[in-house]
């Protein structure tokens, strides 16, 4: 498994949208990344919230979590169309700042 998931890779290469194949592998958050962040976003509140908790608990309700399911619990497709959908929500919210 490379830096980005090969689902999500087929999902933007759809879209139009390439990615560079030197890509760095993810990052572990720390706690200025909180700091510096305008928004934060977490996929699958189930997963993610208990370990905001454990990690950085005073972050945890700073977070907008969108119910995504990682692939071990929905097909990439149904998780992919589910973030294009938040993805254009938060454009179109940004837009009309």
């Amino acid at each position: 498994m490379g830096a980005i998931s090969p689902h999500a890779l087929k999902g933007l290469k759809v879209c139009g949208i390439t990615v560079p194949e030197n890509e760095r592998l993810p990052l572990q958050v720390v706690e200025a990344d909180f700091k510096m962040a305008d928004k934060i976003i977490a996929l699958d509140e189930y997963e993610h919230r208990p370990l905001m908790g454990k990690d950085f608990s005073q972050w945890t309700n700073a977070i907008e979590y969108w119910m995504i399911h990682d692939i071990d619990q929905t097909y990439p497709s149904v998780a992919l169309r589910q973030l294009e959908q938040e993805l254009t929500q938060l454009i179109e919210s940004l837009i009309n700042l």
